[in-house]
């Protein structure tokens, strides 16, 4: 990809982002909220399908990341633009056995895949899916396992005083587990984590979908690349 079109692909990425992100009441966003209901109501049907699984095999997992700041910021309940569900999951030396052993048993209508952060739970029927973290307790700091993980989200951590006693609590009106202190996380996360901001979720994935739905790139040879180029295929 030449320098014209890494330059074309900045401006329709900062003039899409000002359209989407700034401008609330531009006629996507309401197209965007609509399409995130959707996703989290399938998601409330899945979510106490994997609980119940993670609590059979005794898999230690709370609520964390952009849920667990949906639950604290918007009364229990998801980010309006959040399109997914965030579990950690605490590591034992039989974790990936058991969850492969889940994967088995929902075979027949879900599937675990791997991630660079763990698995996700996939329900590929309806394009939902909860992100499985594996998470590590050690030296009284709870994190993940992975490098690649640690890199991207610095500040994703738990401490273990912050943490346990787990506490039990209704998001969406299902029962999760909760860090036992909550807010020393998400300040830690996310700064000024009362302040609603669209960044503190996957929008800025979602605004990608919104571009590719709603404008008519097939007559379009510069954003066509621009979309080409992200996803590893300029050539074709």
């Amino acid at each position: 990809m030449n320098v014209k079109n890494v330059f074309i692909c900045f401006i329709l990425v900062i003039i899409t982002y000002y359209i989407l992100v700034l401008h609330r009441d531009h006629h996507l966003f309401p197209k965007v909220l609509r399409i995130c209901k959707e996703k989290q109501e399938r998601l409330k049907v899945i979510l106490p399908i994997i609980i119940n699984k993670l609590d059979k095999y005794q898999i230690k997992h709370f609520i964390f990341s952009g849920t667990l700041l949906g639950y604290e910021r918007h009364k229990k309940k998801f980010i309006p633009w959040d399109d997914d569900i965030d579990l950690v999951l605490i590591k034992t030396s039989d974790i990936h056995k058991k969850i492969k052993q889940i994967n088995y048993e929902i075979a027949s209508e879900f599937k675990i895949i791997k991630s660079f952060f763990g698995y996700k739970f996939v329900d590929e029927k309806n394009d939902v899916f909860i992100d499985l973290f594996i998470y590590e307790e050690k030296n009284n700091i709870i994190k993940t396992i992975y490098k690649k993980t640690l890199d991207s989200w610095p500040n994703e951590y738990f401490l273990t005083h912050e943490t346990y006693p787990l506490r039990k609590g209704l998001f969406e009106n299902i029962v999760v587990n909760i860090p036992n202190q909550i807010q020393p996380y998400l300040k830690r996360q996310y700064g000024n984590w009362e302040k609603e901001e669209l960044t503190h979720s996957h929008y800025l994935n979602l605004f990608e979908n919104a571009l590719i739905a709603n404008i008519k790139y097939n007559h379009h040879n510069s954003l066509k690349k621009c979309y080409r180029s992200f996803h590893g295929d300029d050539d074709q």
